[in-house]
């Protein structure tokens, strides 16, 4: 059992260390109708109910976790002006925008993890983030929410360019090194973008890749993949695959470099 989380925190784009000009940095609030992206979409047609998507709510946090054990647990941050951040002990005291707030109540989410306490303020700040826990101590968790708050804050980007057949263009990549635990975190997405429009896509190696592939094209905003699949035609039309591809370089050799 890991005795101790390790998060890393890098310099912020402008070299300073601290927050840059993020979407982060001002008041929760929506950039944009995520539902009406311009990407072949179809509203209203493919969306889950409540049920559905969370099953039966309790109305707490059904993890399991002991979090009074879990605070005993030394967290070590890293990085350049650390002392500056603060983490939350409350979900509320991050600020999200309000579908994202909803969907971590639905979930029962109320108190964060350690891991979930610190790099949700970092990432919300505009910071780069490296964060190592233990398994079951809520990653997937601590990575969505903060990727989720900076799409719903900055809005869907426009369409690039004049086609008579929009096509997917995934805003953020989710790289996982077993099909097992890409099915996990789409699951968890799922629930965290629940009604806000943001749509989490999932391929993996072992399934029918038309079918895949006829999701991706109701549209994509979250793909989350093992990394061979996110370079195959099954991940995006030929015109978007060197976005995925460059998206998934970037992701590789910061942790490479880290």
């Amino acid at each position: 059992m890991v005795k101790q989380f390790a998060i890393f925190c890098p310099r912020a784009e402008d070299g300073s260390g601290r927050a840059n000009n993020s979407v982060f940095a001002g008041a929760a609030c929506e950039g944009g109708d995520w539902k009406k992206r311009d990407d072949g979409r179809r509203p209203g047609g493919y969306n889950l109910t409540e049920l559905e998507v969370f099953g039966e709510t309790s109305g707490k946090n059904t993890s399991g976790i002991d979090f009074d054990s879990y605070d005993n647990i030394p967290v070590q941050i890293t990085g350049n002006d650390v002392q500056d951040i603060k983490p939350i002990n409350r979900f509320s005291e991050a600020k999200l925008t309000d579908s994202l707030a909803d969907n971590l109540r639905r979930c029962g989410y109320e108190r964060p993890t350690p891991v979930q306490k610190n790099s949700i303020p970092i990432v919300i700040s505009g910071r780069d983030l490296m964060a190592c826990a233990q398994t079951g101590s809520g990653k997937t968790c601590a990575f969505m929410v903060p990727c989720l708050e900076s799409l719903l804050r900055s809005g869907p980007p426009a369409n690039p360019g004049s086609r008579s057949r929009p096509k997917p263009m995934p805003c953020g990549l989710v790289l996982a090194p077993t099909r097992e635990l890409a099915a996990q975190i789409h699951v968890e997405s799922t629930k965290f973008s629940f009604d806000t429009g943001i749509r989490a896509c999932i391929i993996y190696g072992g399934a029918d890749m038309r079918e895949q592939r006829s999701e991706l094209e109701k549209g994509c905003d979250i793909l989350i993949a093992t990394p061979g699949l996110s370079r195959s035609p099954a991940a995006a039309a030929p015109s978007d695959a060197a976005r995925v591809a460059a998206m998934q370089q970037e992701a590789l050799s910061a942790e490479a470099q880290i």
